[in-house]
């Protein structure tokens, strides 16, 4: 399952279109069903909750594109006796800290703000001091992500024999 923000954003359509890039990836169809859409509130994450997990066989992961609805995604798992990340595996976005004190700790992708921060700065500075502003086009910089790895998309534990 892939839970999104609004498409009206940017960051969500770049978001989806890589979920769609790794489905194709490991050759799984994309299936409308499985994405959700909305403002990233704890209120809709609960209600999003409820409709994935309403029947079974529940999906065996769920990335959120933040890590509040991760976490809140997290709550309802634990509440409905569905664990994680033996029944589904959740991942996050944005290395909110609170994604390291949560049990279990939730895998989430750092985008480094800071150094986004930084770059941003520096654009500006650059367009503050060019002598035409109206043609000036700082050239475009990708900062790179990591996906930071916890408990909550770890592999089944081993069966004992």
């Amino acid at each position: 399952m892939h839970i999104s923000g609004p498409l009206s954003c940017n960051l969500y359509v770049e978001r989806l279109a890589g979920y769609k890039s790794a489905l194709q990836q490991a050759k799984i169809p994309f299936k409308k069903q499985r994405v959700f859409f909305h403002e990233l509130t704890r209120e809709n994450a609960l209600a999003t909750a409820e409709k994935i997990f309403a029947q079974q066989p529940y999906p065996d992961g769920v990335f959120a594109t933040n890590d509040t609805t991760a976490i809140t995604i997290l709550e309802y798992c634990r509440k409905r006796g569905i664990r994680v990340p033996e029944d589904v595996k959740i991942v996050g976005y944005s290395n909110d800290p609170r994604t390291e004190i949560v049990t279990p700790s939730i895998t989430s992708v750092d985008q480094f703000p800071a150094t986004m921060g930084e770059r941003v700065v520096s654009a500006l500075m650059d367009l503050i001091q060019t002598r035409h502003p109206a043609t000036y086009r700082h050239p475009q910089e990708i900062v790179p992500i990591q996906l930071v790895a916890r408990e909550s998309s770890a592999g089944s534990p081993k069966k004992k024999k």
